[in-house]
């Protein structure tokens, strides 16, 4: 019955409805952003914060699959963050509420390295975005999205954050990118629909490689040389059944860094469990998905 409830909200949407209420949206400094690209005409929220001086490094957020742009501020709230740290935080919107992130599992034409190149340009150009400062970040199909701007914007995108994502088996022969860039992954062991060690997405929906698998791969583009040990992160919340264990790589080319939710689901760190855990599994609380992600990218210096 639960898996039947799965596929028929959709796979990956149900991460972007985890907060899909509940959160409230500041309407201050946000603007509806509306551009044609591909014959299409493709919109994005923009959040600046209530006191910025341009440039600002600009933060790409995108929602999984059944969701937009809206329920993905909602989830993240980085909002708050964009206040507090001063960035520019964008949300752009799927053509019907999909990336196409390099699965072929279901062809797509639509081309959203396109769309979000020509995002990049029009906010540096009109909004005062730092070309030097420009990151990704996504769940779930936004997520595998994300692994898709770096194989093929490495040149515009200083680095990316994928939560409950693995690279696609189907992208990675192609994934070559021009340049070395960040990359944070953050997934749970115990993800129903992403399988943490690999395989077919739950409902069919294309075939992932392992976590491990996927960290190799970027510390092979960035030529990482250390083996660093694994740190055990306070447990913060001993009853969310989840422990957080961070592999961070310095010595390379770009950083790269691995957040294993020991226990942990198909979720947004940090937040409300807003759908059960028999759909979504456990959601860990020892950390603050979005917190980890700003301060990874904050850290990551221009050239």
């Amino acid at each position: 019955m639960h898996r039947l409830k799965i596929l028929s909200i959709g796979l990956v949407g149900l991460a972007s409805l985890l907060l899909s209420s509940g959160l409230p949206v500041s309407a201050q400094a946000e603007v509806r952003l509306t551009l044609t690209h591909g014959g299409l005409t493709r919109e994005a929220i923009l959040y600046r914060p209530t006191a910025h001086h341009t440039p600002l490094p600009t933060l790409l957020v995108l929602h999984g699959g059944g969701g937009d742009g809206r329920r993905m501020q909602q989830l993240t709230n980085f909002n708050h963050l964009a206040d507090a740290e001063g960035f520019m935080v964008v949300y752009p919107d799927g053509v019907a509420r999909e990336w196409n992130d390099g699965r072929i599992f279901r062809p797509s034409t639509v081309d959203d390295v396109g769309f979000i190149s020509a995002l990049i340009d029009r906010l540096v150009a009109e909004y005062g975005a730092d070309p030097e400062r420009i990151f990704a970040s996504g769940i779930s199909n936004g997520g595998l999205m994300s692994y898709r701007l770096a194989c093929d914007l490495s040149g515009k995108i200083r680095g990316i954050a994928a939560v409950a994502a693995n690279l696609a088996r189907d992208l990675h022969p192609n994934c070559t990118p021009r340049l070395p860039i960040a990359v944070l992954i953050m997934n749970g062991t115990a993800d129903p629909l992403v399988p943490y060690n690999g395989g077919e997405i739950m409902g069919g929906r294309g075939v992932v490689l392992s976590t491990e698998e996927t960290v190799a791969f970027w510390r092979a583009h960035n030529q990482c040389t250390d083996r660093p040990e694994v740190q055990a992160l306070p447990n913060r919340a001993p009853l969310d059944r989840t422990r957080v264990y961070l592999t961070a790589y310095q010595n390379c080319a770009a950083k790269v860094a691995l957040y294993r939710i020991e226990g942990g689901g198909h979720t947004w760190a940090g937040g409300l469990q807003h759908l059960p855990a028999a759909l979504v599994g456990r959601h860990s609380r020892d950390i603050d998905a979005s917190a980890v992600i700003w301060a990874f990218f904050a850290a990551t210096q221009p050239e």
